[in-house]
């Protein structure tokens, strides 16, 4: 968009050098695994695409499939894309990667198909599986802040990729970061959320007010004054 190039460069957020930190970040941890004596290519991922009635729609999800089956193989993991027809199909799918023991993570493509909630599927995911921080054990360990599952630690909790990619572009720019307060004798800045979504919005808001922001989500609802 033209009006971006008015923006001055140190008040612009380079998401290309987040997204290359964060994948540099995971090839250290993939490393870390490695030494356990897992080798990474037998760490398998599902990816669950329902085929959509909505020809756009389906056609986004499978770009979005593309693109993260290209990055995830570039870093020597087992992602696999499985196509449901149908509500029951897309549920066996589920459930049989949930008991699979080389399948460590669980991907659904939404918007829900079939007449079903997103919920009616996500129940069906363990917790440990949800790679999207979706399911009511991961959105609530986020809400409470607990990092691990239980007091074996058996995984870290898991949040929306989406607001901890806006979290740390805003960390990144250090105009916005030193907003933050470092200390409790602080205050922190005010935060307009303009999503209500579970994916960004409800995260993001949590996650802004664990580091002393003050975040409001604006919404359909809210009134315009």
């Amino acid at each position: 968009m033209s009006w971006t190039s008015k923006i001055p460069p140190e008040r612009k957020l380079d998401c290309l050098a987040a997204a290359e930190e964060m994948f540099a970040q995971a090839e250290r941890k993939l490393g870390q695994v490695e030494r356990t004596g897992l080798d990474r290519g037998q760490i398998r991922v599902a990816a669950l695409l329902p085929r959509l009635p909505n020809a756009e729609t389906d056609r986004g999800s499978r770009r979005y499939a593309s693109y993260m089956g290209k990055k995830f193989r570039q870093h020597g993991l087992d992602f696999r894309v499985e196509e449901a027809q149908s509500a029951d199909a897309l549920e066996l799918l589920l459930m049989g990667a949930q008991v699979h023991d080389r399948i460590y993570g669980t991907f659904i493509f939404f918007p829900a198909p079939f007449g079903k909630t997103e919920d009616y599927f996500l129940r069906r995911v363990r917790p440990e599986k949800d790679i999207e921080g979706l399911t009511v054990e991961n959105t609530g360990r986020m809400a409470l802040n607990i990092k691990t599952v239980d007091e074996e630690q058996k995984y870290e909790g898991v949040v929306p990729c989406t607001a901890k990619a806006i979290l740390t572009l805003l960390h990144q720019n250090h105009l916005i970061r030193d907003m933050f307060p470092r200390d409790l004798r602080q205050k922190g800045p005010t935060v307009v959320i303009f999503n209500s979504s579970p994916r960004i919005g409800i995260p993001l808001q949590n996650m802004l007010m664990r580091i002393g922001a003050t975040a409001t989500i604006v919404h359909e609802q809210t009134r315009r004054e």
